[in-house]
C-alpha cells in the first residue's frame, strides 16, 4: 500500500459500502425499509463515481494501457464472482441448463436488466469501467476543462433521459453515461487545487453542515425512490444536487473521523471503515451471497417483533457479513495468484 494513501476516502468508500450492505439486508421492519432505501439510494453508488473521478489525472498513458489497467482491477472481479455465484446458483436449484444459459447471457450482456444471480450488485463494475473509459477518450479530444465537465454533465443527462425511456445498453453502458456525470464532477473537486473554494467545501462549517445536512435529507425524499441500475433518477438536477452535496457531507464526516477518531472504541470504527474501504470490491462482490447464506436467521426477527428488534438482528448481521468477507478478502490477498480476483491484481 502506498504511504501517502489518503485514507480519509477509504473511509467514505467505507460508508458507501456499508450502506449498500444495510440496503441489501433491509435496516428494519416497514414502512422503514422504503424509507431507508429512498435514502440511500439517492447517493450511495453516484458516491464511488465521484471518489472515483477524484482521482484521475489526465495523462499522456496509452489507450490500450489504460483499457487493460481497468479491465484487470474491474472486469476480472465482475467475471471471477459473476461465474462464481452462477455456478452456486445453478447447483442449488437443480442444475437446469436453461437458467444457466440465460444467466451466462445476463453476466456478459445485460447485468442491469435481469442482473447476475444473487449478487446483482454486480453491475456495478463493468459500469465503472466504461465510466473511466468513456472520459479517458473525452479528456483525450476535450483539453479545456470546463467544457470537459459541461460535455459530462450532457453525457450524464443524456443517459438519464436514456433510463427514463428505458433503453438498457449491454455491460451497463447506460449507467455509465449517467456515471460520466459524477465522474466528471469527481474530476474537477481534484482540479480546484488548495484554493479557499475547496477549503470551504472539505473543511465545511459546523452551521453551513447542518444546513446542507436539513436540505439535502429534505430533497431527497421529495424526489423519491431513484435506482441508478434501473434506470430511475426522477428530476434529474435534484438527482445529481442530491448525490453530489451528500457526498460531499459523508466527506466532511471522514475527514473528521480520520482527525479526530484517535484511540478507543472510535478508533477501532474508523479502521474497520478504513478496511472495508481499501477493499471495497470484495465486499461488493461477495456480500449478497455472505446475506443469503445468513438469511434464514436473520428472517426469523419478522414484523410482528418491535422495530428496535429489527434493527438489531439486522445490524449483527451487517457486522458477521462485513466480518466474513474480512478473512475472505485476507485470505485471498496473502495469494499473488489470488489478488487480482479482488482486484489488487
Amino acid at each position: 500500500m502506498r504511504e501517502n494513501r489518503d485514507k480519509t476516502v477509504d473511509i467514505l468508500r467505507g460508508f458507501g459500502i456499508v450502506l449498500m450492505i444495510m440496503g441489501h439486508i433491509k435496516i428494519g421492519a416497514q414502512p422503514y425499509d422504503q424509507y431507508f432505501s429512498i435514502w440511500y439510494h439517492g447517493f450511495h453508488m453516484p458516491l464511488f463515481y465521484v471518489v472515483s473521478g477524484y482521482f484521475f489525472v489526465r495523462s499522456n498513458v496509452d489507450e490500450g494501457d489504460f483499457i487493460f489497467r481497468k479491465a484487470r482491477t474491474l472486469l476480472v472481479p465482475y467475471l471471477f464472482w459473476g461465474i462464481f455465484h452462477i455456478i452456486y446458483s445453478f447447483l442449488e436449484g437443480g442444475g437446469e441448463a436453461g437458467v444457466l444459459y440465460s444467466n451466462i447471457i445476463n453476466l456478459l450482456v445485460n447485468p442491469t436488466v435481469a442482473g447476475v444471480p444473487i449478487a446483482g450488485a454486480l453491475w456495478f463494475l463493468p459500469a465503472l469501467f466504461w465510466i473511466n473509459v468513456i472520459y479517458f477518450f473525452m479528456s483525450k479530444f476535450i483539453r479545456n476543462n470546463r467544457m470537459l465537465f459541461l460535455a459530462s454533465l450532457v453525457v450524464g443527462v443524456c443517459g438519464m433521459v436514456a433510463g427514463r425511456r428505458g433503453v438498457h445498453l449491454p455491460m451497463a453502458i447506460d449507467v455509465a453515461l449517467v456515471g460520466v456525470a459524477f465522474f466528471a464532477t469527481g474530476s474537477l473537486l481534484r482540479e480546484m487545487g488548495d484554493g479557499r473554494i475547496k477549503e470551504h467545501i472539505f473543511h465545511m462549517k459546523w452551521y453551513v453542515f447542518m444546513v446542507l445536512l436539513i436540505v439535502v435529507n429534505c430533497l431527497l425524499f421529495y424526489n423519491g425512490e431513484v435506482n441508478f441500475r434501473s434506470g430511475v433518477y426522477e428530476n434529474f438536477l435534484i438527482t445529481y444536487a442530491n448525490a453530489v452535496i451528500s457526498t460531499i457531507l459523508l466527506w466532511n464526516v471522514a475527514r473528521v473521523m480520520m482527525t479526530k477518531f484517535t484511540k478507543g472504541l472510535p478508533c477501532m470504527f474508523k479502521e474497520s471503515m478504513i478496511s472495508i474501504g481499501q477493499n471495497s470490491i470484495i465486499y461488493l462482490c461477495l456480500n449478497q451471497w455472505m446475506v443469503k447464506c445468513i438469511r434464514p436467521v436473520y428472517t426469523s426477527v419478522g414484523g410482528d417483533l418491535f422495530v428496535w428488534q429489527c434493527v438489531v438482528a439486522r445490524g449483527l448481521t451487517l457486522v458477521t457479513v462485513c466480518f466474513i468477507c474480512h478473512v475472505v478478502m485476507r485470505v485471498m490477498e496473502r495469494s499473488c495468484r489470488l489478488r487480482k480476483y479482488v482486484g489488487k491484481g
